[in-house]
């Protein structure tokens, strides 16, 4: 469980969760009428051990667990990508489903910078997009040094959902504005 990002619209509510199974990215949705609650989400930093499956398609990403979740533990290393890398991946997959609306990447390691920018080591950057207390909290607990970070790719920004740090996983918790 990498990321998770709630967002209410007109009168719906909208949960995307963020998973990698078997070294792809499954999106599960979770929808809610306005003024009902969502059910109790999965824990993000956590690794599951459940039944996944995908809608067909071209480029798969939607999905659903089949039954019960198993169990659940702290989620083990991962390793982060470049900006370029993040690039190529979106291209591949805009390819694949031209109609699909962000990809997911784990980047790492990059540093945060004022302004709203994520640089890597090779000096590529790219624009932070969510809001400024967000990013804020997010720069200070970067410290300035090397994170590596989990968020979805628009095309347009890169919105953070997550912080790998030296204690785990650290799931960037709020609601966006619609």
């Amino acid at each position: 469980m990498l990321g998770q990002i709630t967002l209410s619209e007109d009168d719906l509510t909208t949960r995307r969760t963020w998973l990698r199974c078997g070294g792809q990215d499954a999106l599960l949705l979770d929808f809610a009428a306005a003024g009902r609650a969502l059910l109790p989400g999965l824990p993000v930093g956590q690794s599951i051990e459940a039944e996944v499956s995908f809608a067909p398609s071209a480029a798969p990403q939607r999905a659903v667990i089949r039954g019960e979740v198993r169990s659940a533990a702290p989620l083990g290393a991962l390793t982060g990508v470049t900006l370029e890398a993040l690039l190529d991946t979106h291209a591949q997959a805009l390819a694949r489903n031209p109609w699909r609306e962000r990809t997911v990447h784990l980047l790492g390691p990059v540093w945060l910078l004022p302004g709203w920018q994520v640089v890597d080591e090779a000096g590529h950057a790219l624009p932070l997009a969510g809001d400024e207390r967000l990013l804020l909290g997010l720069l200070a607990r970067s410290a300035g040094g090397p994170v590596t970070v989990f968020g979805e790719w628009d095309g347009l920004g890169f919105l953070p959902l997550s912080l790998r740090g030296p204690s785990g996983v650290t799931p960037l918790r709020r609601r966006e504005p619609s």
